[in-house]
């Protein structure tokens, strides 16, 4: 079967804190950076969640990107992602970012289209 693969999502901002919209250049940036690390990157250009600040229970109304990765579920990748963590987090001037990583993978061939489960083992931190 080969090295086991995990699916790696990363939720950035679209907007900064204080309103003002985020360079594309950034977002392009991102997208190109993960696609030259692990072969390919699929980004979903916006997405909306809602987070609370654990600091002060303040609710805050996020418009989001979203990068995935398909990635080898190496030691490697981990520390990769943790290291970019950090640059991500300066490069859109955030507290934070989130990252999840998805395991066990099940696919389902059907003729012409395929149907992928997936499951949630973790999140990064």
């Amino acid at each position: 079967l080969g090295l086991q693969q995990i699916r790696i999502d990363i939720i950035l901002p679209v907007f900064y804190n204080n309103g003002r919209k985020i360079e594309d250049s950034k977002l392009l940036q991102t997208r190109k950076e993960l696609a030259k690390r692990f072969g390919g990157c699929r980004f979903l250009r916006k997405s909306y969640g809602t987070w609370i600040d654990p600091s002060d229970h303040k609710e805050y109304n996020d418009v989001n990107s979203i990068f995935f990765v398909i990635a080898p579920n190496t030691q490697a990748t981990l520390d990769f992602l943790r290291e970019y963590k950090e640059v991500l987090k300066a490069r859109f001037d955030q507290k934070d970012t989130l990252q999840t990583i998805m395991t066990g993978i099940v696919e389902f061939k059907l003729t012409r289209y395929h149907l992928v489960a997936y499951h949630v083992q973790n999140v990064i931190i």
